[in-house]
């Protein structure tokens, strides 16, 4: 229970009309009497609209990106009726976004009547988490008082990386659509020869007009389709996130966290982008020793640096596999045990690889403006706290 805007309201009228009814004014004394009532029975009604709500009915898993709004749909069940409800929902250890956390507004739950509703939910970390907590705020009457109840909900929730915005894509965009699944000259290659008809097959639903053979339709007394080629490129693209900031000693802890999230959005958003347009994605976690960490993360190439590998395959998705990496940790997935392959050893490979930077060493590869040769189809993309992103390997460097 805590004060609310309405209790100042009448805090102020007694006090004015206490003075009235010392001096005899009768009318006076009904004020502060009425106001003394309603101060003494507000937080009563609060707390038995808060207490009266029940969990009836929650989903058994929650998925959602760090940062962005998502619903959350409970069935609600009041011992009695319950009137002027907030709801919101937050789990333990996760910090809040710098946005004003969402509230549900619920006018009324009825007495033993099963109320469906959808709250929305932002929640600013990634990570795992078993359990959410539904808090229920009620201000009936009047906004006297708040009266706050903590409902305990167990189910899996997972805090997915949080996605780079629109006017922050730009790098990662041109790296995917162009550099990973294929350079502009490859694409429009595959554009002219995609699509040709390399044979005939009966009709399907979903055919469209154009797939249709006129004359071998009426030839064979039945719809007979063009089946057309379909081009799919099959060289798998490895995105990889080192786990380890390099100029680590000369920046503070703070500052190396901000680098690595904005490292872990960068791969996320690069990773989300991927799974819609290609088919063989693998994530790689490297965790390379700080002395041997340069601008160009050459540890991070070499195969006994990799300490993860989760293909698109493997029961864990790729972001669920990025909500739980920390710095300088090394979460050993399933397939770990298996021997990484070298770079140089894989010619059908595509890399990119993300690498937080302290400030000073992103201002340092700024001014430097060098990009190391093309060697095994590896990119290296730094990245600072602040979110600015810098090609340091590759075809040409550049920085969004």
């Amino acid at each position: 229970l805590r004060p609310a805007t309405g209790a100042g309201v009448v805090l102020a009228v007694l006090m004015g009309a206490l003075p009235a009814a010392l001096v005899g004014l009768e009318s006076a004394w009904l004020i502060v009497f009425a106001g003394l009532a309603s101060l003494a029975m507000a937080p009563l009604l609060a707390r038995r609209q808060a207490v009266s709500v029940e969990v009836g009915s929650a989903p058994r898993t929650l998925r959602l990106h760090a940062g962005r709004t998502t619903p959350f749909g409970l069935e609600l069940m009041a011992r009695g009726d319950a009137r002027g409800l907030l709801l919101d929902v937050d789990v333990d250890g996760s910090a809040r976004s710098s946005e004003r956390a969402p509230r549900l507004a619920v006018p009324r739950l009825r007495t033993g009547i099963a109320t469906r509703v959808t709250i929305p939910v932002r929640l600013g970390a990634r990570g795992h988490h078993d359990a959410v907590t539904l808090r229920v705020t009620s201000s009936f009457p009047f906004f006297l008082v708040h009266a706050a109840r903590a409902v305990h909900v167990p189910l899996r929730v997972t805090v997915l990386p949080r996605l780079l915005a629109p006017a922050e894509r730009t790098l990662v965009e041109r790296f995917v659509r162009t550099t990973l699944v294929g350079e502009s000259a490859d694409r429009a290659a595959r554009m002219r020869t995609s699509g040709l008809p390399v044979g005939l097959r009966h009709a399907r639903s979903g055919d469209r007009a154009r797939d249709i053979d006129a004359r071998a339709s009426v030839r064979k007394a039945r719809w007979i389709a063009f089946d057309r080629s379909d081009l799919h490129d099959d060289r798998e693209i490895v995105v990889g996130l080192v786990l380890r900031v390099k100029g680590r000693a000369s920046s503070s802890q703070r500052r190396a966290e901000l680098a690595f999230e904005a490292a872990v959005a960068h791969c996320a958003s690069a990773v989300e982008l991927l799974l819609r347009t290609h088919g063989a994605v693998t994530l790689e976690e490297s965790l390379p020793s700080q002395e041997r960490l340069d601008a160009r993360a050459a540890a991070a190439l070499e195969a006994d640096a990799v300490v993860s590998r989760v293909t698109r395959g493997a029961s864990a998705p790729l972001l669920d596999r990025l909500a739980a990496v920390h710095l300088d940790g090394a979460h050993l997935g399933e397939d770990s045990g298996a021997p990484a392959r070298s770079a140089r050893s894989q010619g059908g490979r595509r890399r990119v690889i993300f690498l937080p930077l302290s400030p000073l060493e992103f201002r340092r590869a700024a001014e430097a403006r060098e990009a190391s040769s093309d060697a095994g189809s590896t990119w290296i993309i730094g990245i600072d706290g602040s979110g600015r992103a810098l090609r340091l390997s590759g075809a040409e460097a550049s920085t969004a």
